[in-house]
């Protein structure tokens, strides 16, 4: 068993190493050889540990059915071992599909859950990410001085910690509220420190997402070539480690690009191969993402019956998410556009 776990411990410590460099087929592979060695002898909080850290690789692939069946797994393995910390991890990442899905009220009640787990074990970092979490969400939900705090006290957290991995995210969400306030030389400061962070670690994965979140961020401040550069590094980086959420995520903005150029039907071909992948990861915002942008290609083709239709759908997932800003975005489209008889159809819902 000893020298089991001592190879399993080995081949788990280059899974992380593979996983932060984005190399993503080998970090599974190896966190799925520490899991096979450890199956047949008496439970180890490792291969709770292993199990947790494949369904994350599967989930930020998209596969969020098969990371929730490792999660599951690993939380009844931590809960046999009385291995609180590893449950309260796990409450995390199943709060982060809960909400991939939409399931806005039962991700922050897991968040808080698994909040209250960390602290009573001691997870200083882990508070620091489910705090984060919850900014996430307060973000999206339009109270952006709660998600603030909690970005800050985060931040605190991971700086009590001495994690300088952990704070790349912090600047990272810190960059997308700026964007949402439309405060974009703050918000570019912050990328730029997060990316020279991830850059001089070679975190790959982290680069990749400062640098979509920059081209978001370049899209709303009309700077279109800036964020043509950024969308194409983050569309290579995401295709490199096979990350089908952070593709579409870049073919959102890679679509909306387009549009504003008066690419039109490179635009629709676009966003079409995006909500594509939205709908295959259970993407839920980012599936009302691309309709709003779908809907105005639609609209400046001329089809505003079918630019109606598809705004329509981005604004009921939007109140279902309980987006408020979004909601308010789409119903102002809505009001330039006539109700009435639809006599196109836009592409298949």
């Amino acid at each position: 068993m000893n020298e089991a776990l001592s190879r399993a411990l080995r081949l788990a410590e280059l899974g992380r190493a593979e996983e932060q460099r984005g190399a993503w087929d080998q970090a599974l592979q190896a966190y799925e050889q520490a899991i096979e060695l450890l199956a047949p002898w008496p439970p180890e909080p490792l291969l709770a540990d292993a199990l947790r850290w494949k369904g994350t690789i599967l989930r930020e692939r998209g596969n969020l059915a098969e990371a929730e069946a490792c999660y599951r797994s690993s939380m009844e393995l931590a809960q046999q071992l009385q291995h609180k910390s590893g449950e309260a991890h796990v409450l995390n990442c199943l709060a982060i599909v809960a909400q991939r899905r939409g399931e806005m009220d039962l991700a922050e009640q897991m968040y808080h859950d698994a909040s209250l787990l960390a602290a009573a074990s001691g997870e200083n970092r882990l508070l620091g990410m489910v705090q984060q979490n919850l900014g996430v969400l307060a973000n999206t939900r339009g109270n952006f001085s709660a998600a603030l705090l909690r970005y800050r006290m985060s931040a605190r957290a991971f700086q009590e910690a001495g994690d300088e991995e952990a704070m790349t995210w912090v600047l990272n969400n810190l960059g997308i509220l700026y964007t949402h306030l439309r405060r974009f030389d703050e918000a570019e400061q912050v990328f730029r420190r997060g990316l020279e962070g991830a850059r001089a670690r070679g975190d790959a994965v982290v680069e990749g997402f400062l640098e979509l979140n920059r081209a978001e961020m370049f899209v709303a401040a009309g700077q279109v070539s800036e964020a043509e550069a950024a969308c194409a590094r983050a569309l290579t980086l995401a295709d490199q480690r096979g990350d089908r959420v952070r593709r579409a995520e870049a073919l959102k903005l890679r679509g909306a690009i387009q549009w504003k150029q008066g690419e039109l039907d490179p635009a629709v071909a676009t966003l079409g191969e995006a909500e594509r992948l939205a709908r295959e990861t259970n993407e839920a915002l980012l599936l009302a993402e691309v309709y709003r942008e779908l809907g105005e290609v639609l609209k400046l083709r001329g089809d505003v019956a079918s630019a109606r239709t598809v705004w329509e759908r981005a604004l009921e997932r939007f109140r279902s998410l309980g987006a408020a800003p979004d909601v308010a975005d789409i119903e102002q489209r809505l009001a330039t556009v006539p109700s009435g008889p639809h006599v196109s159809q836009p592409p298949a819902a």
